[in-house]
């Protein structure tokens, strides 16, 4: 699953027990991917506790995605290609 800091931030100011969110089946989601501005560790911290998988944050933006030694580094050490 791809998503925001921003997104992460409002849900868990909104529900920071994660109370909305045991109302519904996650077992499926294997990792989190948050894109978009890099993440504070305190949010990562916060969902990977909630949700129990890895959150990675993807720092960079889709607006400056091309080949760099970071996009390569994530490519084929997270997601195996």
């Amino acid at each position: 699953m791809f998503t925001a800091p921003t997104a992460l931030r409002a849900i868990r100011k909104f529900d920071p027990t994660g109370a909305l969110m045991k109302q519904h089946d996650t077992t499926s989601l294997r990792t989190m991917f948050v894109a978009g501005e890099r993440a504070d560790p305190d949010t990562v911290s916060h969902f990977q506790r909630l949700l129990g998988v890895p959150v990675v944050d993807h720092w960079w933006q889709a607006e400056i995605l091309k080949s760099t030694p970071q996009r390569d580094f994530y490519t084929v050490n997270v997601l195996g290609h």
